[in-house]
């Protein structure tokens, strides 16, 4: 689990992550974490193969941007602990940049690479679509490849794709799909 590790509101604090192993992968799992910042704005499993190969999943939530600077909400949360430490950019910015960088450094690793998340953005032409896709990542849409269509809004009152799953070249997805909405938790697909 990724949480903000900084602040404690209430029972029902926003943001966060959270991934489960069961039990045909646990045995294959060799680590395990979330993002150094302790706001919980990603977390991910290790996998070694009986291959020998890496491979990372990591599951990740985008904060909403949010003009809203009291509250819970998890923007406002970013904002005030990238405040307190004197840095006026936007967390959207950090969050980019910062899953960058760790991606970049666990594929320099060897690890194949899986990103899951709520990116709250347009994941079709969005900036997290830029970054992951660039040269330097080599990221696709794997829903996208795999069903060869457009994808649906993934949220119950959305018009976009906010939700998406991207990939290394490497790893290799043989089946994804958008279940219907309310088939799991929440309110994405």
């Amino acid at each position: 689990v990724g949480f903000n590790e900084h602040e404690k509101f209430t029972k029902k604090q926003q943001g966060g992550t959270c991934m489960l192993v069961g039990n045909m992968l646990k045995s294959y799992a060799v680590e395990m974490g979330a993002d150094s910042t302790g706001l919980g704005r990603w977390c991910w499993f290790r996998f070694r193969g009986q291959d020998g190969f890496t491979s990372r999943i990591v599951t990740v939530y985008q904060p909403c941007r949010s003009g809203r600077i009291e509250g819970n909400n998890t923007y406002a949360q970013q904002r005030r602990y990238y405040r307190s430490r004197g840095d006026h950019i936007c967390p959207l910015v950090h969050f980019r940049q910062e899953l960058r960088k760790s991606l970049l450094t666990w594929k320099k690793e060897g690890d194949r690479i899986l990103v899951i998340g709520d990116f709250n953005e347009n994941c079709q032409k969005g900036n997290i679509q830029k970054i992951l896709m660039a040269d330097d990542l080599g990221m696709k849409d794997v829903i996208k490849e795999l069903t060869k269509r457009k994808a649906p809004p993934t949220w119950i009152q959305g018009t976009k794709q906010i939700d998406a799953a991207f990939a290394t070249a490497d790893f290799n997805v043989n089946r994804g799909c958008f279940l219907p909405f309310f088939v799991g938790v929440g309110d994405h697909r």
